[in-house]
């Protein structure tokens, strides 16, 4: 129902079959490949000649339908007559399709229905402004975002759709997208930068154009404005295709500022009649649009509508006008110089004009009308005062001049004063070091020009220079502050490592130290002054000139190093100039020798190798010719033993700590407190000789430390033999050594808490095999047997062997009830086949036995012999003669003989 054909309408199909025949017609159908319909029964499908069959569907019409402008369609009819079958091809009922088929025959026409299209096409074209910059005001640069919209408002697809728009520089542009069917619509974006003189008209004014393509040839528009605003405005009387308009809301305004400057023309230093100010008139175009014929006036100067230059001004520009006023007597009588002036322009929106303000801030509101703007430009003219100021050489820098101590420069140092306007005024110091400026009223910035001062120099009072707020009253004499002086000279030094220790260095020899080494420098009143050497051993730094002690602070430099030049550290009577480079004494220092790694070189370390002995005690001899002086050797006698354990006793054994709190280079666990320094007290088992820690064979018995230490298996060698090596040269055989990488084992590898366990110790008892005489607790002193060093070939030596088969022999008996020597005791006797027989001095046998067993077969000094005199008598005291035979573990016959004294 909207007036117009669309997708969706419908079209009617009414196919009416005629029998036109004689015969009755039956099963009559119809069939429609536009409409789907195939063999559909008329109503009613039997017709006598003449009668009418009808049937009736709907179609609905597609866009291509539109577009091919129309709808052909056929139908066919079938039906049964009784002599067989008969059917048609439609014609339409429409006379206008008479023969549409160009077939000559007036029949069987398709139906064709038209639809008569409708081609268009309407452009819409919306601006929106945005304030690019974001100042809040329309500038150039600035952008409108323009967005043009094609809609297809016809019936008909419409390809090929294009914009252009001459502003824009944009020609048949494809919109997205460029086909549109009915009602869709395509769009294109683009941005303009706004001009100057979009500014200046006040608006942006765009027009643009759409074209495409339809079934039926090109169809186009002209832009029309999204903004109802622009309804017609292009005054043509109709509502379509008006132009866009983006309106630039003007911001039309000029702003005059007034700077007035005092010149003392005659140069006497006060305001006179016939000095000048200098007027500076300055117009800105403070708007958004360009001014033209922009003029200023002012009365006092004589001055009317007198063009700026220049006098057209683009938005921020500046035009300005100079005069010259001579001051008059009134105006010094006044004190001041008031003056206001007018600025005029034409913007394209009309006239724009103001009062001129003030560029200075004491001027702000001095009209008092509470507004801050176009204010009057006052130009002080007052009375000078006078400036004075002291300069000097503060030579001992305390800022404070003293005339025994401090000195004067040369005449010729310059001072200046700079007002509050900028305007600056000079003064030149005499030889006593004075200085005075004549200048007007107000407050200035005083400020000594160094670089008219010596070179060399810097300041040392504080807040004299530059001095500010100086206020200079009309009349009256103002005094800064001194400004003291102290000259400075550089003083430069070199730092090295003396690798070879010849106290000169050599870059192919000697190395530096990393960067960092702190240098003192201390003057003649007691100040110092730090600086530190770069990486490449340089060093230098700018104080005050005089007399120094430079001094190398030895605590910064790495761990044992020792000063190598002569008279560098510390060097005193170091002589800085002003302005002159002084360079001192280079420092070498040399790596001190540190045997046992400790960081405490060996001149300062009490124990060089660690072993709690102290240097002095041990001294610098090489006890065992291994080429390692005792006081750097862990083993002095080279036996295994360290001399840490071998120089303590084994009972109370105290271990090394690791620590070293007072850096003497001797463990804490050997000195009472930190620092006392005392040592171990070496021991001496066998009270002679040598003390154990030198002592091959501690205990004297014979068999040396190194097997009685280490006979772990008591075979009589020792089970940890040296090696022959030692890797890190601590006088300790890398056999016997916890530490192959230096010092840090005193107590070796095979002490680990207690020696009493952890060396030898047969018998468990008292002290370790190499300080006991008695190693098996056996009564068999340790040492080579005269007998038989290994009486029971049981592979253990008899000073080891606690059940060695050995026979002892004690030649005393006192048989007086005592319990002690009651018998004559052959210890050992009991375990071989033996005879014993006793004989007195003359040779006559007193007592025999078989199997003596020092139980009931023990000889008590009674005669018991078999062929003797006297059985059963107590013999008297005296010496009397054994003879002992007996057979060993070898089934060999042994005898022993010798001397027994019986004392009652």
């Amino acid at each position: 129902g909207d007036g117009v054909i669309s997708v969706g309408d419908m079209i009617t199909y009414t196919l009416t079959a005629t029998n036109t025949g004689t015969t009755t017609l039956t099963g009559v159908t119809v069939s429609d490949a536009l409409l789907g319909v195939v063999a559909q029964a008329t109503t009613p499908d039997t017709l006598l000649p003449g009668e009418m069959g009808t049937f009736t569907a709907m179609y609905t019409i597609t866009q291509m339908d539109i577009d091919n402008g129309g709808v052909e369609n056929t139908a066919t009819t079938d039906a049964t007559s009784p002599n067989g079958p008969v059917s048609d091809v439609s014609d339409s009922d429409n006379p206008a399709d008479e023969d549409n088929d160009m077939d000559g025959d007036t029949t069987n026409d398709p139906t064709i229905t038209p639809l008569t299209p409708n081609d268009d096409i309407e452009l819409v074209k919306g601006g929106v402004y945005a304030d690019t910059n974001g100042d809040g005001v329309v500038s150039v640069g600035d952008m409108i975002t323009y967005t043009l919209t094609a809609t297809n408002t016809g019936t008909t697809t419409l390809t090929g759709v294009t914009v252009s728009d001459a502003l824009l520089g944009v020609v048949a542009q494809a919109t997205t997208p460029d086909t549109l069917l009915p009602g869709e619509m395509g769009t294109f974006t683009a941005m303009y930068t706004i001009t100057q003189m979009d500014i200046d008209n006040g608006e942006v004014e765009n027009t643009a154009t759409t074209d495409a393509t339809s079934p039926n040839g090109p169809v186009s528009d002209v832009s029309d404005s999204d903004n109802p605003a622009d309804e017609d405005n292009d005054m043509d009387g109709d509502t379509t295709n008006d132009p866009t308009i983006t309106p630039l809301t003007p911001n039309d305004d000029i702003e005059l500022v007034k700077g007035g400057v005092y010149a003392d023309t005659n140069g006497d230093g006060v305001v006179s009649v016939g000095d000048m100010i200098t007027y500076t008139l300055t117009a800105t175009n403070t708007g958004t649009t360009t001014l033209t014929g922009v003029t200023v006036s002012d009365a006092l100067l004589g001055v009317v509508a007198q063009a700026t230059t220049p006098d057209t001004l683009l938005p921020g520009e500046m035009g300005t006008f100079t005069a010259m006023y001579t001051i008059t007597q009134m105006d010094i009588d006044n004190g001041e110089v008031e003056n206001t002036a007018t600025t005029d322009a034409t913007s394209p929106n009309g006239p724009v004009s103001d009062v001129s303000d003030s560029d200075n801030p004491a001027d702000e509101d001095n009209d008092m009308d509470g507004d801050t703007t176009n204010d009057p430009t006052i130009t002080p003219l007052a009375t000078p005062g006078n400036v004075t100021g002291f300069v000097y050489i503060d030579f001992d820098g305390d800022g404070i001049y003293d005339p025994t101590v401090d000195m004067l420069f040369p005449t010729g140092t310059l001072v200046e004063l700079t007002d509050g306007a900028g305007a600056v005024f000079t003064a030149t110091v005499d030889a006593a070091g004075n200085w005075t400026a004549t200048v007007p009223v107000g407050d200035y910035t005083v400020e000594v020009i160094e670089t008219t001062l010596p070179a060399g120099y810097t300041l040392t009072t504080t807040g004299s220079n530059p001095e500010s707020m100086v206020t200079v009253v009309a009349g009256a004499t103002t005094t800064t502050v001194d400004d003291g002086y102290q000259g400075s000279g550089d003083v430069t030094g070199f730092v090295y490592e003396d690798v070879d220790g010849d106290g000169v260095y050599d870059p192919l020899v000697d190395m530096l130290f990393p960067a960092g080494t702190v240098v003192e420098l201390t003057d003649e009143f007691g100040n110092v002054t730090i600086t530190t050497v770069d990486a490449l051993g340089n060093w230098i730094v700018t104080v005050p000139a005089g007399n120094y002690t430079v001094d190398v602070d030895e605590s910064s430099l790495p761990a044992g190093y020792d000063l190598t030049t002569v008279g560098s550290d510390p060097e005193a009577f170091v002589v800085v100039s002003v302005g002159v480079t002084t360079t001192t004494i280079s420092d070498g220092y040399m790596l001190l020798a540190d045997n046992d790694g400790d960081g405490i070189p060996d001149v300062d370390d009490i124990d060089d190798d660690n072993d709690g002995i102290l240097d002095v005690l041990e001294g610098g001899g090489d006890s065992d010719g291994d080429g390692i002086p005792d006081w750097f050797d862990q083993d002095s006698d080279n036996d295994g033993i360290p001399d840490n354990v071998e120089a303590q006793l084994t009972d109370g054994y105290i271990n090394p700590s690791g620590v070293d709190a007072d850096g003497n280079g001797l463990d804490d666990a050997y000195e009472s407190t930190p620092g006392a320094g005392e040592g171990i007290t070496p021991v001496n088992t066998d009270g002679s000789d040598n003390p154990d820690y030198l002592d091959e064979d501690s205990d004297n018995d014979g068999v040396p430390d190194s097997i009685e230490g280490f006979d772990f298996d008591n075979d009589g060698f020792a089970d940890i033999t040296p090696s022959g090596v030692d890797a890190d040269m601590d006088g300790l055989d890398d056999a016997f050594d916890g530490d192959l990488g230096g010092y840090e084992d005193p107590n070796g590898l095979v002490v680990g808490v207690d020696p009493l366990t952890d060396l030898n110790n047969t018998d468990g008892m008292d002290d370790v095999d190499y300080r006991d005489t008695d190693d098996d607790n056996d009564m068999i002193v340790t040492g080579p047997d005269a007998i038989d060093e290994d009486n029971d070939n049981d592979g253990i030596p008899d000073y080891l062997d606690p059940d060695a088969r050995a026979i002892t022999i004690y030649n005393a008996v006192t048989p007086d009830g005592d319990m002690q020597n009651d018998f004559f005791l052959i210890q050992g006797i009991e375990n071989f086949d033996n005879n014993v027989s006793i004989f007195n001095r003359w040779g006559v046998e007193v007592y025999n036995v078989d199997n003596y067993n020092n139980a009931n077969r023990a000889f008590r000094g009674i005669s018991e012999g078999r062929i003797t005199i006297a059985q059963g008598n107590a013999l008297p005291e005296g010496t009397y003669f054994y003879v002992i035979e007996y057979i060993n573990d070898q089934n060999e016959t042994k005898q022993l003989a010798g001397y027994l004294y019986i004392n009652r």
